[in-house]
């Protein structure tokens, strides 16, 4: 009765709430269901960036104790003393943070063993008590797989600012490149009692660090890669005064100390880059210029990026075009006839050939010469007659044709395609959206509904339609907003539509309305 008597004459209101529980960091502080205390919770007195020398002499451990009878007891439920008023923080609740040691690590080193990496974790505060830190591991490596396996908990030894822990590479058979690991330090739950016990501490700036597991060592520099991201491809420009440049490269085992663009393999602008900070590697880059009056032309534009090892990659060119006209006709092509066959159709008499459709804009007073391409499954010259890449669309008319015509032979093929590509010209003409197309040739026509997956990734669809009636094709990608994809009379039963894998990525819907009479090509 005398203990408990003392205890009570001891009590102060932060006793009385004992069980009151903070969660502190990121998640914010909460309290139990019992009475909040009026006061401003404890945690929020104790100041993580203000130290005091007499930390430990205030401090009255929450473990076992020894009474006056020299007798071991439990825990001292004492300890929590009022607030000194002494105007200023007396204790400080240590701060923990993370940091890469040994940035990389290999499954396979330069003496046949297993390569080790490792971060830091360091703490700031009272040291006179062993600390234990939490952390969760995250990134493309596997923790248990790719490196041994790591608890998620480590201890700062007493004494000690400061624990490394390491990532221990596994050596395995899959070449899997560069991963990463990621250590992020974990919040805890504390007892809202001050001073706080030597087990709780809070989180630091530095919550998060990473390194790289690779399967090899290095024993050569990794080269960087770079790539433009404007302009963009085949893009097309009425003469600006000033055209924006812009790239970004990453090198996997340093950084980007210099950089250049050119056009036409010319350099058009260079720069060696300094840093306060080097960026950690694999870090993304940016870079910009600004081409100032550049002249009308065609130009394929070109990022070169050096590492700071010396070693230099180009990114692939980007090809665009520069006009010095406004008024110049806009080009694009359709698949008019989108089915050729080896084999002629005696049942309906039609022809066994494909057709392309290239529409120009604006004035048809002089003939347009026109530049393409072909490519496909199909080989030019050997699956159809020879198509030449150019392509004259006469005075006074709006359209010009391409013919597909199949070449027969005693070989059993699968369904090939051609596709036709408009090239540009930074002087007679510019392209529109429309500027690639696509036919079939086939060994004999299909049926109705005959659906097909191509070799290189297309895919062939028949809708059924009523020969001999006008009609329009249309897609969406929405479902409110229609396109034209084609229009015409048709000569069979069915409508033909081929999507590209590229075409392919977006979700479409495709309709076919009956037209009140045959679109006009004007």
């Amino acid at each position: 009765m005398m203990r408990e008597m003392l205890i009570m004459k001891k009590s102060n209101p932060l006793s009385r709430n004992l069980a009151t529980v903070l969660l502190i960091g990121s998640i914010g502080m909460t309290a139990s269901a019992q009475k909040v205390p009026t006061d401003p919770p404890i945690v929020n007195q104790i100041s993580p960036e203000k130290k005091s020398e007499g930390h430990q002499k205030n401090y009255n451990s929450s473990r076992e104790s020894i009474d006056e009878k020299g007798e071991q007891s439990g825990p001292d439920t004492t300890v929590m003393q009022p607030r000194k008023e002494t105007g200023a923080d007396e204790h400080l609740l240590t701060v923990v943070q993370v940091e890469t040691s040994d940035r990389e690590a290999f499954e396979t080193s330069s003496d046949g063993k297993a390569g080790t990496g490792s971060f830091l974790i360091t703490r700031d505060g009272d040291l006179s008590h062993p600390l234990d830190v939490y952390y969760h591991l995250s990134g493309s490596a596997v923790n248990g797989e790719d490196y041994l396996r790591l608890n998620g908990a480590v201890t700062i030894a007493r004494g000690q600012e400061s624990v490394q822990v390491t990532v221990q590479a596994l050596e395995d058979e899959e070449a899997e490149g560069m991963e990463e690991v990621v250590l992020t330090l974990a919040d805890i739950v504390c007892i809202a009692i001050f001073p706080p016990p030597p087990s709780c501490y809070q989180i630091g700036k530095k919550n998060t660090a990473k390194l790289k597991v690779f399967d090899v060592e290095r024993r050569e520099n990794l080269a960087p890669k770079s790539v433009l991201i404007t302009p963009k491809k085949h893009h097309m420009f009425q003469l600006p005064s000033a055209l924006s440049i812009s790239g970004e490269a990453m090198d996997p085992d340093g950084w980007i100390s210099a950089f250049q663009f050119s056009t036409n393999s010319e350099i058009l602008y260079e720069e060696a880059v300094e840093y306060m900070v080097t960026p950690e590697s694999g870090q993304r880059q940016h870079f910009h210029y600004q081409w100032q009056e550049p002249r009308a032309g065609i130009y394929e534009i070109t990022l070169a990026v050096t590492d700071n090892e010396g070693v230099t990659t180009f990114s692939r060119p980007t090809k665009i075009v520069i006009m010095d006209h406004q008024d110049l006709p806009e080009l694009t092509v359709f698949s008019k006839d989108m089915l050729a066959s080896e084999t002629a159709d005696s049942v309906n008499a039609k022809t066994n050939t494909a057709m392309f459709r290239v529409r120009r804009t604006g004035s048809t007073d002089a003939a347009l010469e026109v530049s393409y391409q072909v490519s496909g499954s199909a080989a030019n010259g050997i699956d159809y007659k020879e198509l030449s890449g150019a392509l004259t669309i006469e005075p006074g008319q709006r359209w010009g044709s391409v013919v597909v015509n199949p070449l027969r032979d005693d070989i059993q093929e699968e369904r090939e395609t051609v596709i036709l590509s408009l090239l540009p010209s930074a002087k007679t003409y510019s392209i529109g959206e429309s500027e690639t197309a696509r036919v079939l040739i086939m060994e004999q026509s299909p049926g109705p509904d005959t659906n097909k997956f191509m070799q290189d990734g297309s895919i062939h669809m028949r809708l059924p339609w009523v020969a001999g009636e006008n009609f329009l094709l249309e897609v969406s990608e929405n479902l409110r907003d229609w396109d034209v994809l084609d229009h015409g009379v048709t000569s069979d039963n069915a409508l033909d539509i081929i999507e590209s894998p590229t075409q392919r990525k977006k979700e479409k819907y495709f309709r076919i309305r009956k037209a009140l009479k045959a679109v006009e090509e004007d």
